[in-house]
Formats: C-alpha cells, sequence, structure tokens
C-alpha cells in the first residue's frame, strides 16, 4: 500500500486549508484537472512537456515508498530563472514545479509501462509558493484536483 497521501503530506496541506477557511483563497490558483494548464503536449500519461516546460532531475531524492518521480519547471512565457549571488534561483512569479509519482507496471522490465498516481503542482502565485494534489484517474488520461488528498492503494 502507498503513502504517498500520508498524514505528513496531509499536514502538508493544512496552511492552504486554513487560509481558505479564513479569508485567503490561494484556491483560485487551483484549476479542477491538470490537463486545464496546458503543461503536457499529446495523451497526459506521457508527460511529453509543452513549449514552456522543462524536464529536470534532482541529486537527493526522498524515498516516496518506491515510487518513481518525473520532474519539469513551467516558466511564463518570456520569463527565466535568475540565478542570485546567494547561490539560489529567483522564480518569476506564475513559474509551477510539476512532481509526479507513478509506480512501474513491472520494477523487472520498465518496457512494461507504469501506473501514474499523483501530480503536484507548486506555484509561485502573489502570495507565495502554493501546492496542490493531482490524482489520476484509473483511465490515466487525467489527473483531478484533490484537495484533501486519497487514500490509494497500490500493488504491484
Amino acid at each position: 500500500m502507498s503513502r504517498l497521501l500520508s498524514k505528513a503530506n496531509c499536514l502538508a496541506l493544512l496552511p492552504l486549508l486554513i487560509a481558505s477557511i479564513f479569508g485567503g483563497s490561494p484556491i483560485k490558483y487551483a484549476k479542477p484537472k491538470l490537463s486545464d494548464y496546458g503543461f503536457f503536449e499529446g495523451p497526459m500519461a506521457d508527460h511529453n512537456p509543452g513549449p514552456s516546460v522543462m524536464p529536470y532531475d534532482i541529486s537527493a531524492k526522498l524515498f516516496s515508498d518506491y515510487a518513481l518521480k518525473s520532474r519539469f519547471i513551467a516558466l511564463p512565457k518570456g520569463q527565466q530563472l535568475v540565478y542570485q549571488k546567494d547561490g539560489t534561483f529567483k522564480f518569476p512569479q506564475e513559474s509551477v514545479l510539476i512532481k509526479t509519482f507513478y509506480y512501474p507496471n513491472n520494477f523487472r522490465n520498465s518496457d512494461q509501462g507504469s501506473r501514474l498516481i499523483e501530480t503536484r503542482l507548486l506555484i509561485n502565485t502573489q502570495e507565495g509558493w502554493i501546492g496542490f494534489p493531482y490524482v489520476w484517474n484509473s483511465e490515466q488520461t487525467e489527473a483531478y484536483l484533490e484537495i484533501a488528498g486519497k487514500r490509494l492503494n497500490v500493488s504491484f
């Protein structure tokens, strides 16, 4: 069973829920379906990045119950990251970090495809960075916004 939507991950959504209850409205930045953003071209499950979306990887990966991850950065048209003197990057407003969790259908043979589980967006807004979870349907054609998360049993 996967723990992608564990207690710790649900706690990460707490600021979003509190802001929504007490007057802030970060939910205004969320779209109902992942495809509404236009990050990917062709079939959604193929994760072929669109023109303003770039794949990236990190050197120190966290363990996530054997799930694999694909990562992308979407920048607003005509914008770019700025490397700062302190060694960090300044992201333009409306930048989006995209991370999809998935499992191979067969860990011994990657040619047998994979099952997408969840895509998380981290959007740089006027109010700061705000995260939104999208859960993939069983047909692997779309991921839908699930603010409160969803418990999924995953077997392989």
